[in-house]
């Protein structure tokens, strides 16, 4: 009488198929060009990245009085560390620093929540806030002159602090003027149709294919991005925006 048939159970793959080594075989050796290529550069990482990081961290020197107190072998973050407020203010007076952290302060309260999960009444809020009201507050905490603050001229604003003014100050500027080719290219009154033409030819100028990517990379409506252009109305040089 014939035995009957009993599946066995399933073996696990080969070991060179699994874990860490199955995962090496698949996305680093799978070819033989891509195991040179992954051992020229793993050689690359290590003859560089081992002595970048021994020399920025292990052999570094994070504390002393001055240049004397480094050592040649490693970096020197002493200096980074006496002339930090420099690199964030600038000239900016030390003891009026707590204005510019102010008015970060309320542009950080005013953005991180739009990355979150937030309710939409609170985002939106805090948008017409960005817009408006943080403009003219960021302006009055850190160049003063108002409200009894001590003026503070522009000649002393410095650092990552103007570097971020120049960037927020040049996305509101972009706002409306962006809104303005749009409603140019896009409305057909009376008093667009002879402006609406220039506006379409101006889209092969350096200045506004700078104000696209600008509005582009603002955390904006997507809606509102578009309405700038579709791709089907640009013209030819423009559908690379």
């Amino acid at each position: 009488m014939a035995t009957p048939h009993q599946s066995l159970p399933d073996l696990p793959p080969p070991a060179t198929q699994r874990g860490l080594l199955g995962w090496l075989r698949e996305n680093l050796f799978s070819t033989w060009y891509n195991s040179i290529l992954t051992v020229v550069i793993g050689y690359w990482l290590v003859t560089t990245l081992v002595p970048l990081i021994d020399w920025a961290f292990f052999s570094a020197v994070f504390t002393g009085e001055g240049p004397q107190s480094c050592a040649p072998e490693g970096a020197c973050w002493i200096f980074v560390y006496e002339r930090l407020g420099f690199f964030l203010y600038g000239f900016y007076p030390e003891e009026l620093r707590w204005r510019p952290d102010i008015a970060f302060l309320l542009f950080a309260i005013t953005v991180v929540p739009q990355f979150f999960p937030t309710p939409a009444v609170i985002k939106k809020w805090l948008a017409i806030f960005g817009l408006t009201g943080l403009p003219v507050a960021g302006y009055i905490l850190i160049a003063g002159g108002h409200f009894g603050l001590e003026p503070v001229a522009t000649s002393r604003w410095g650092g990552l602090m103007l570097t971020l003014i120049l960037a927020y100050v040049g996305i509101i500027a972009a706002m409306p003027i962006g809104t303005a080719l749009a409603l140019g290219r896009r409305h057909a009154n009376r008093h667009c149709t002879g402006f609406g033409p220039a506006l379409r030819d101006a889209h092969h100028s350096r200045y506004l294919r700078g104000l696209y990517r600008i509005l582009a990379g603002c955390p904006a409506d997507n809606d509102f991005v578009h309405g700038l252009g579709d791709a089907a109305t640009l013209p030819p040089r423009g559908r690379d925006l």
